[in-house]
């Protein structure tokens, strides 16, 4: 299925790199996301989620290319992204963007923010009276 992915034309420390700075990425996101909507109402709270996913998919490209230009030798400094797009957001979250690792991770974010903060944002601790 991950045959060709190019995640896989990576060194060990490569693949390692990788995982780690996606996991720190993933774990900013998803921590800024609760934060900024967790006390919210339920529509205000997938607005967030899926705010921060789009945010999070027009970024990510970037931060990922500075990191294969540490690993790759010869990749030029440039700008790789341009401007968010919702709809390419929707595809990776409909799994219609493609059979490689990093769309199915995308994917398992996106979900996981909309989970995170629309079920489980839901979930207040009672108050505390002090």
């Amino acid at each position: 299925m991950y045959d060709g992915d190019t995640f896989f034309h990576l060194s060990l420390i490569g693949r390692i790199g990788l995982v780690a700075l996606s996991g720190a990425m993933a774990t900013l996101v998803l921590w800024a996301a609760w934060r900024l909507g967790h006390q919210a109402h339920w529509p205000t709270r997938l607005l967030v989620a899926l705010g921060a996913f789009v945010l999070f998919e027009w970024l990510a490209p970037q931060i990922h290319y500075l990191w294969y230009r540490q690993v790759i030798e010869g990749l030029p400094l440039q700008w790789v992204i341009s401007w968010p797009r919702p709809v390419a957001a929707a595809e990776v979250l409909l799994l219609q963007s493609g059979t490689s690792l990093s769309a199915h991770g995308r994917a398992m974010l996106g979900w996981g923010l909309i989970a995170v903060l629309v079920i489980g944002g839901r979930f207040r601790p009672p108050p505390s009276h002090l």
